[in-house]
This record gives C-alpha cells, sequence and structure tokens, in this order.
C-alpha cells in the first residue's frame, strides 16, 4: 500500500515531525486490518493539529473516478486531512476539492 511520506503527513500534523511518524507507523502497522480502526486510533491520539471530530465516509459517487472516500472530519471540507480512499490508498487532502471534481450526489 503506498502511504504519505512523513513530509507530507507534516502538513496535517503541524509540521511536528514525531506526530508524523507516529502517524506513519499506525499507517504501516495496520496491513490488512480495518482502515475505520487506525483512523479512529489517529484520533484519539490527537495526531492532526487540528482537532477532528469524528471518521466520516463519503459514498461512492456515479462515475469511476469517484471512490468512496473515508476522512477524519474537521469540520470544513477544505481543511486538508487524513484521506483513504478506496481503491487508492491514503492520501493527504480535503475532500471538498474531491467531491467537486467527481460525480458525486
Amino acid at each position: 500500500m503506498n502511504l504519505p511520506s512523513i513530509a507530507t503527513l507534516g502538513e496535517i500534523t503541524g509540521r511536528n515531525k514525531a506526530k508524523a511518524q507516529r502517524l506513519r507507523d499506525i499507517l504501516e502497522g495496520i496491513g490488512f486490518g480495518p482502515v475505520s480502526k487506525a483512523m479512529k486510533r489517529i484520533e484519539e491520539e490527537g495526531l492532526l493539529a487540528i482537532s477532528t471530530c469524528g471518521v466520516e465516509v463519503i459514498q461512492k459517487g456515479k462515475g469511476v473516478n469517484s471512490p468512496s472516500i473515508m476522512y477524519l472530519n474537521t469540520g470544513d471540507s477544505y481543511k486538508w486531512t487524513l484521506l483513504y480512499v478506496y481503491g487508492k490508498g491514503f492520501k493527504v487532502g480535503c475532500w471538498g476539492d474531491i467531491v467537486e471534481k467527481g460525480n458525486y450526489t
């Protein structure tokens, strides 16, 4: 599974290298375990620079380029957060941009 680099994860940890490394360790350790469990653990440990309020899922859109997305909810669709894009893996970004470009309803 492709994972974001420590530097990329630093974008959502407030450039805190220790938190970015811990985040990467959790992502590397999930193997074939449930992604939602890893996301909850990341939230519980407070690894993101901004507080989060749960794990949310955007259901698959109508197009082939509109996969389901699981993300840590920051309360703002345009704040960068940790995303799990089904079929593609973990990404750092904002789900608002993805939904605008995709075929979601």
